[in-house]
């Protein structure tokens, strides 16, 4: 979305009524459930992947070990972290 089209958004959110709002809330909800569903299907058992994080000291790589719904488990070192889809980014692709 280019910085002219969030202007136009947001001067649109300013005129809303509460039943307009609604309407946003739940395009807005399926949007963020299908921007989720798309990133879990990046990624599978094997996976080489990295992220940034202040516990593991900035960037780490790890391996996929498991898929569930929302997060993958990845192994960091010899530890088995629950991360975010949102915060993998496969190495090498």
């Amino acid at each position: 979305m280019t910085k002219s089209e969030q202007k136009q958004l947001m001067a649109l959110i300013g005129k809303a009524s509460k039943k307009d709002m609604e309407i946003v809330k739940i395009a807005y909800n399926a949007r963020q459930d299908s921007l989720a569903q798309e990133a879990k299907l990046n990624f599978s058992v094997g996976d080489m992947v990295s992220l940034i994080h202040n516990k593991f000291g900035g960037y780490a790589e790890g391996v996929v070990v498991k898929v569930n719904r929302s997060k993958a488990k990845v192994m960091i070192g010899v530890e088995n972290y629950n991360v975010p889809f949102t915060m993998l980014t496969k190495v090498g692709a």
